[in-house]
């Protein structure tokens, strides 16, 4: 895959200015579609920046739990762009804390932002995808798989997103619109690149994965490309995990030797 399989597209994606989201707006555009990023705060980086320049990239400032602000820009969208035929539903954010002492507030802003936005965008974004036929993927987490100690509000709305796409799948099938999720595993971005500039943390996550490193934001992008494209045509309500293979990997992690029988 390369080229131009989404020649003509018109997409969105949510929270593209940074890591994952990022390279996903990078790729989408090398297939050929013209992308409008929204998201709260406008930071391209050098690439984005001339892709804007070329018409392939557009920004728009909006906050993805906010109806109001949502119908703004798919109106425009759908009005100055293009009429969508992309959702990469990928805006996300994280609150370290136990559940025992996780305040409120914390809670319901990570599930408003990782769970109720997706809710939002997609319900707004279908309109114009049942017109003639389009794809969402959502961005999971294998946290949305297995559970992440210390990680109880991010699991859980990402657990959600999982189940929110197979729901989308399967009522919007009618309009030959595909929702799909992909679930990222330990993946390098700006996020996380304070950890992980520590050689003694890096080593001991690649030692954790099968594949022995850290993943890369493009593998993640490789995947919504195809997933978005014509290639996967008949794939609808699937949660893919792009992990290196950790999430098949825990009886590996049991001490002590084989046991046959």
């Amino acid at each position: 895959m390369g080229g131009r399989l989404l020649k003509d597209k018109y997409a969105v994606v949510t929270g593209g200015c940074r890591g994952i989201g990022q390279a996903i707006v990078e790729r989408l555009v090398r297939e050929g579609a013209r992308v409008c990023v929204l998201g709260r705060n406008k930071v391209f980086n050098e690439t984005l920046q001339q892709l804007e320049k070329q018409g392939k990239v557009f920004f728009y400032q909006v906050d993805v739990a906010n109806r109001v602000m949502l119908e703004e820009a798919f109106a425009w969208v759908n009005t100055e762009i293009g009429e969508l035929d992309i959702l990469v539903n990928n805006a996300g954010i994280t609150m370290p804390g136990g559940l025992e002492s996780l305040e409120e507030e914390q809670w319901d802003r990570v599930i408003n932002v990782n769970l109720k936005g997706i809710f939002l965008c997609s319900q707004i974004a279908i309109r114009a995808l049942k017109n003639k036929g389009g794809s969402i993927v959502n961005i999971a987490s294998m946290s949305g798989i297995e559970p992440y100690a210390g990680m109880g509000a991010y699991s859980s709305s990402k657990a959600g997103v999982i189940m929110l796409t197979r729901q989308m799948a399967l009522e919007w099938a009618q309009y030959n619109v595909r929702v799909n999720a992909v679930c990222p595993g330990i993946i390098r971005t700006p996020l996380n690149e304070y950890l992980l500039a520590d050689p003694e943390i890096h080593a001991a996550r690649s030692a954790l994965i099968p594949m022995n490193r850290i993943g890369k934001p493009d593998e993640i992008a490789g995947v919504v490309a195809f997933l978005v494209s014509k290639e996967a045509s008949y794939m609808t309500g699937q949660a893919v995990p792009v992990d290196g293979g950790l999430l098949g990997s825990i009886q590996s992690h049991i001490k002590g030797r084989p046991v046959s029988g």
